[in-house]
């Protein structure tokens, strides 16, 4: 399997209609006392094959939903459960089998969202062809590479969602992924996918100076823009991400000021934005003590 990404992650990627779903009752989970389960018999039609293929036609599977038997919630009940199936929506059905059986679309190791209307993903559906189109060009994944922004990219960014998202996270180099943390006009999903990466790929490569100098210039930016669009990435840069790029554990600095600002214009502007955004007083402190000091 390529990558973390649902979409090249995924052998096999299937667009279905539920055409019945026959819940039956629910018992306790044997797995795990807290949760209740039911099986769910479904009958549904697979319209596409977007990625590999399978069974075609009208298909009958069985898929098992879960839920809290009491107030302590779990991380994961598995991927139908949060699914309306008497809903009869269309489903983007994410496989971990190649040319799987009718009995694998059950199968709990799979992921699965509604093709459109999903609240963290309203065009599943366009988002997979994207990307799937994306990976078949002469030039993939070149067109991620070298700080460019593909014009076709460019065009969805407003609306995307975390499958485009975590696509381009797998297969965008450094450069790529920081110019696009500067589009303003990208969904704020799509950036704090990328933000979220770029942070750990930072820390846990614990980056060098100059790498830690252009990922602090960002991040200001970033708490520059007006846009609600932005407040999101804002509240987390404020509340964590900046100092994690400027100090170690201990508070102390691992770039200069001069590292950082081109001018003093540029000082006086991230003490402004120490006053407008939700940085934690132990943060502005550090961030105050910081930048008048380092040469």
């Amino acid at each position: 399997m390529n990558g973390s990404s649902e979409i090249r992650r995924h052998p096999t990627i299937a667009l279905m209609e539920i055409l019945r779903a026959e819940p039956g009752g629910w018992t306790t989970d044997p797995s795990n006392s807290r949760n209740e389960r039911r099986e769910v018999n479904i009958e549904a039609r697979n319209i596409e094959y977007l990625k590999g293929s399978g069974p075609r036609g009208d298909i009958a599977f069985v898929v098992t939903q879960r839920r809290p038997a009491t107030r302590w919630a779990a991380e994961d009940y598995g991927p139908w459960s949060n699914i309306d199936l008497e809903a009869r929506r269309r489903l983007l059905v994410f496989l971990t089998s190649a040319a799987p059986a009718t009995k694998a679309f059950g199968s709990d190791d799979n992921f699965v969202i509604a093709a459109v209307g999903d609240r963290f993903n309203p065009k599943a559906l366009d988002e997979v062809r994207l990307a799937l189109h994306l990976s078949s060009r002469a030039d993939f994944p070149q067109m991620l590479r070298a700080g460019k922004i593909d014009p076709e990219i460019a065009r969805h960014l407003p609306d995307a969602g975390y499958l485009l998202a975590n696509f381009v996270r797998d297969t965008a180099d450094v450069q790529t992924l920081e110019v696009l943390l500067g589009v303003p006009e990208a969904s704020p999903l799509f950036r704090q996918v990328l933000l979220t990466h770029r942070m750990d790929q930072l820390n846990l490569a614990d980056g060098s100076e100059a790498e830690r100098a252009r990922v602090a210039r960002i991040l200001l930016k970033i708490l520059g823009e007006l846009s609600e669009q932005a407040r999101p990435l804002q509240w987390v840069i404020a509340q964590t991400h900046l100092r994690n790029v400027i100090f170690d554990a201990s508070g102390h600095a691992r770039i200069t000021p001069s590292q950082v600002f081109a001018d003093t214009g540029e000082r006086q502007a991230m003490h402004r934005l120490l006053c407008t955004h939700p940085f934690s007083n132990d943060i502005r402190r550090l961030m105050t003590d910081w930048a008048p000091g380092g040469q």
